[in-house]
């Protein structure tokens, strides 16, 4: 059912959607199973993937923040690692798909007039998702449920083969898996480098040279716009790391203060008032160390981050100028830079650097009195043996 596009416009949008390898599984493997399970699923209705022989597989590394079981509300502040990666499986050409889901299968419960279209062609490289389809297949061209069902397509592929594919929402305040930047792509005759230009305020305007098909035009976008989707990615890992190792770092110090306020409030009780308060702080100083240690691994993390995010942000603004492609994250990336810019963890550093100092103190103090105590027991033991 594959038509030329023929200067027909289509309608594009742009998500993030990472297949991650897991294990130590060989990439061609994992890529060859991921191929059987599209070619299975009866909803694909062509796959056109290069050969597992000639495919470029590349592994791409992406740092995400901790993973808390079952939702925990508790940080890994006392875990050690705040932060780790994934192996991301990046594909050269990029898989092209021909999709067809009925439009009442697509909505889940939801309005069906948010469904653009029950036809879709889709260019995915492993990390980038460009889904496209015709304008006019509904009065809505630009339904909020347009290009969903790509992704539960994908994820259960992914799963099928032993993979597994990470969303990234387009911000760090919203779970759309989308840019919110929708493309009207409008396919010209003469031969062009794709221009963005803003239609609306969630639309952009981009014209492309025609090709001969939707999935060689999605295939063709997608191969223009993919570094630079993979740098907002960079971006947007690196920038999601450092928030949370922020919000774990200030847990620690919140703890660090409450164990300390604790143990001064202990010394203003009467005896009879002090056991419950006694139990709170019971390892004091051993839990005071990890809250520290945690703390300054915290600090380290966002400075290493930051400084990984600041190159991947010049980076990013100097392939996203040409051509206007900035455009795509147009909504997003004054978000995830305020996120970063605005982060100020000086009072985190001061805290924790004036509790290490109070500790220390104590210890010292204490050392040297056990010390006399023990110089005066040996000399007074002397003096007996002596006499």
């Amino acid at each position: 059912m594959e038509q030329p596009t023929r200067l027909a416009k289509m309608v594009g949008r742009v998500g993030i959607c990472i297949l991650v390898r897991q294990g130590g599984r060989d990439d061609k493997e994992a890529y060859s199973g991921l191929i059987k399970s599209l070619e299975k699923d009866p909803r694909v209705k062509s796959i056109d993937a290069p050969p597992v022989l000639t495919a470029s597989v590349e592994d791409v590394r992406y740092v995400v923040p901790p993973f808390r079981p079952g939702k925990s509300k508790k940080s890994m502040r006392t875990e050690g690692a705040t932060h780790t990666h994934i192996h991301a499986l990046r594909v050269q050409p990029a898989i092209r798909l021909h999709i067809q889901v009925p439009r009442r299968l697509q909505v889940e419960g939801k309005n069906e007039d948010e469904v653009p279209s029950d036809e879709y062609w889709v260019a995915w490289d492993g990390v980038t998702v460009l889904v496209t389809w015709l304008n006019g297949s509904s009065a809505r061209p630009f339904g909020t449920a347009g290009g969903l069902v790509v992704l539960e397509i994908l994820k259960k592929a992914a799963e099928d083969s032993g993979l597994s594919l990470r969303r990234l929402s387009c911000g760090s305040n919203c779970g759309y898996p989308f840019a919110h930047s929708d493309m009207l792509i409008n396919p010209v005759a003469e031969s062009v480098i794709p221009t963005f230009s803003t239609q609306g305020r969630f639309v952009l305007k981009v014209e492309v040279r025609d090709r001969e098909t939707p999935l060689e035009l999605a295939s063709a976008l997608l191969s223009h716009i993919d570094f630079v989707c993979h740098m907002y990615t960079k971006l947007r890992s690196h920038g999601r790391v450092i928030a949370v190792a922020e919000e774990n770092a200030r847990a620690s110090v919140a703890d660090l203060l409450t164990l300390q306020y604790n143990r001064a409030l202990f010394g203003t009780l009467p005896l009879r008032a002090r056991l419950k308060p006694l139990w709170r702080t019971r390892g004091w100083r051993k839990n005071s160390t990890r809250f520290i240690a945690a703390t300054w691994l915290g600090l380290v993390t966002i400075e290493e981050n930051k400084r990984e995010w600041s190159r991947t942000r010049l980076v990013f603004d100097e392939s996203a100028s040409s051509g206007n492609m900035n455009l795509l994250f147009q909504q997003e990336y004054p978000q995830e830079v305020n996120l970063v810019t605005s982060l100020d963890v000086s009072s985190v550093r001061a805290s924790v650097e004036q509790m290490a100092a109070r500790i220390d103190t104590r210890f010292t103090v204490f050392a040297t009195t056990m010390v006399a105590l023990i110089g005066a027991l040996i000399g007074a033991i002397a003096a007996q043996l002596a006499g």
